[in-house]
């Protein structure tokens, strides 16, 4: 009985020195939800708009390897943005039900299938939709990469403003 007393002391003391910590975070927590839904349709405006840009892009990169041979296959007489867009569409979402990072490989390799299906030729859809994921990682690391100099650039700055006052 006097260990049950003992344990139960130990962890109401444990407890009331964590629930200080934690009522703090939850507090921090509520203002960020504050914040963030102050900017929330600022947000959905520049997902919405990103996607849209990459879906063009994306499309671009595509039509310059294999424009002829996807426009002569499907028997079109303008661009086939239409058929490009379906089978980006569908092998986005393969490549993220396969659960591997950024779809790598799966997404490409259902696209090449998807436009070789629409008619098109396997070889250059492959080579589009590899082309077009390096391109897109390509930008990505300029940008991460521009953004760490920046970053360094800034606090490495700061810190030398600092030391001289």
């Amino acid at each position: 009985k006097g260990t049950l007393v003992f344990l139960t002391a130990c962890t109401n003391l444990f407890f009331r020195k964590r629930q200080k910590q934690l009522l703090e975070g939850l507090s921090s927590f509520y203002d960020g939800l504050k914040t963030v839904k102050k900017v929330m349709p600022i947000l959905i405006v520049y997902v919405i708009l990103s996607w849209l840009l990459f879906a063009i892009s994306y499309f671009l990169r595509v039509r310059a390897v294999m424009s002829a041979s996807l426009t002569d296959a499907c028997g079109l007489q303008h661009s086939p943005f239409w058929p490009i867009m379906s089978c980006w569409i569908i092998s986005m979402c393969i490549g993220m039900a396969s659960f591997i990072p950024s779809g790598l490989g799966s997404s490409q390799a259902s696209f090449a299938y998807l436009i070789s299906v629409a008619g098109g030729d396997f070889a250059q859809a492959t080579a589009a939709a590899i082309l077009a994921k390096f391109v897109a990682l390509i930008v990505i690391f300029a940008f991460g990469l521009g953004s760490l100099f920046l970053i360094r650039k800034q606090s490495s700055s700061s810190v030398r403003t600092g030391l001289q006052e």
